[in-house]
């Protein structure tokens, strides 16, 4: 996974448009726009701030320590214990997300 989808993904979670990406980095548009894109990518110090406003931790984003599957591996986790509960569980872990999105 690319660091601009990696950076769409967490825009998307925080339920941010471009635009409010881009003001809350003070940054253009144009900008992230890019690095969704991959056609540029941030400077370290840019990637910082950018997990700081995310609450991921940086290696995430940095691409000399990130490991490519660092998305992947914690949804496979989540999806096999999810599949292992029982039909009454997974109802209520699906509302409980649905809640946490909607507060965020």
């Amino acid at each position: 996974m690319s660091l601009g989808e990696r950076l769409k993904i967490l825009r998307s979670w925080k339920g941010n448009t471009l635009e409010e990406k881009s003001k809350s980095l003070q940054v253009s548009l144009n900008t992230v726009y890019r690095w969704e894109c991959d056609s540029v990518v941030p400077r370290k110090n840019m990637l910082k701030k950018i997990a700081d406003y995310y609450c991921v931790p940086f290696s995430m984003l940095d691409s000399d320590t990130c490991s490519k599957s660092l998305f992947f591996e914690s949804e496979k986790k989540l999806i096999e214990l999810f599949r292992k509960m029982p039909v009454n569980k997974k109802v209520k872990i699906i509302r409980h997300a649905s809640r946490l999105y909607i507060e965020n």
